[in-house]
């Protein structure tokens, strides 16, 4: 049975066992548990996805799958996560890679490029980002997941 939910206390050994298998290098992640996103097929971690706030914004930390997640469930997957951050109050989220394989899969969900100067203060000081940045060759994605509708 497929389950999509975010991690809690009790899943961290698992999550960092999971993360364990890519090089993410992150001692926070135990601190940070209930900003990742697990995709659970029959109680094993499928696929995770991870965040860190700053203020109204978010910046994506990780996506980690294993090579048995089908593209539908993957997608459905990234739907479900996209839904839950505009539900805690996400307005902006942003990504950083250095890879443009990841560009049409994010451009499904409206990511499109941004120049560094229009990145929050509050995402821009964030160490994920900047560590990400500092690699070169980035490309830096937002999306909108809350539209202001003008009422002038």
């Amino acid at each position: 049975m497929t389950n999509m939910r975010f991690a809690s206390k009790q899943d961290v050994d698992n999550l960092l066992a999971f993360l364990g298998q890519v090089p993410i290098c992150d001692t926070r992640i135990p601190d940070m548990y209930s900003q990742f996103m697990l995709l659970e097929e029959d109680d094993a971690i499928q696929a995770v996805i991870g965040y860190e706030r700053a203020g109204n914004a978010a910046l994506l930390r990780s996506l980690v799958f294993s090579p048995n997640v089908e593209q539908m469930q993957l997608l459905g997957f990234l739907e479900t996560f996209l839904e839950q951050l505009h539900k805690r109050g996400i307005e902006d989220l942003y990504l950083v890679t250095n890879s443009k394989n990841a560009m049409p899969l994010f451009g499904l969900f409206g990511f499109k490029l941004v120049d560094k100067v229009r990145v929050p203060a509050g995402i821009a000081s964030l160490e994920h980002f900047a560590g990400s940045v500092e690699r070169g060759n980035s490309l830096i994605l937002n999306c909108q997941l809350f539209t202001r509708i003008s009422t002038d």
